[in-house]
């Protein structure tokens, strides 16, 4: 289940950054019919693969659940790791929900626009502080799932990577936010 785990988890990364560029590529102005509807087929992949990844890691949180409460010692300073993994991943999953639910409903016309960019800019700040933490915690694991923890050029390329992704989608972020408020 592990092993299915790490695929899910780093198709799930790469679906997320395309739905994020895309997306950003919106925010930014740069708005097409294609750009939207990839926008859409990515969210929608990520969508699937987040539910695959979301069932084996509650399958897997209940098992070490199951294993605390079998030695009747829960051992929080030991597993903190796992609790800001389990933590982060259910605020993630809460904040994504409110992310899609509000951009469906401004691409749907359930509300206006300007309604909801204040709740919207929260939502995506807390997203994105539960998806960094989630990352963190999680990318030693996965790393080493994959194989590549050793290999120091692997590492810092996909830190690299990430981090080159993250600073532009901060700045499409704050671009589109600035000027839906402004």
């Amino acid at each position: 289940m592990r092993r299915i785990n790490k695929h899910v988890s780093a198709l799930m990364l790469i679906a997320f950054l395309l739905h994020a560029v895309f997306g950003s590529l919106e925010f930014v102005g740069a708005w097409s019919k294609t750009i939207q509807t990839l926008t859409m087929v990515f969210a929608f992949v990520f969508l699937g693969l987040f539910l695959i990844h979301v069932v084996i890691g509650m399958v897997l949180a209940s098992k070490s659940a199951g294993n605390m409460r079998k030695s009747k010692t829960i051992y929080i300073r030991e597993n903190a790791t796992f609790w800001v993994r389990f933590i982060s991943g259910v605020a993630l999953t809460a904040f994504a929900l409110a992310h899609a639910i509000i951009f469906l409903g401004i691409m749907w016309q359930w509300f206006p626009m300007g309604s909801v960019m204040t709740p919207m800019l929260v939502i995506d700040i807390f997203l994105g502080i539960s998806l960094l933490a989630h990352l963190l915690f999680s990318m030693r694991a996965l790393l080493i799932d994959w194989g590549i923890k050793t290999n120091k050029i692997a590492v810092v390329a996909i830190a690299i990577l990430i981090v080159a992704l993250c600073a532009y989608l901060i700045a499409s972020f704050v671009v589109f936010y600035v000027g839906a408020l402004g």
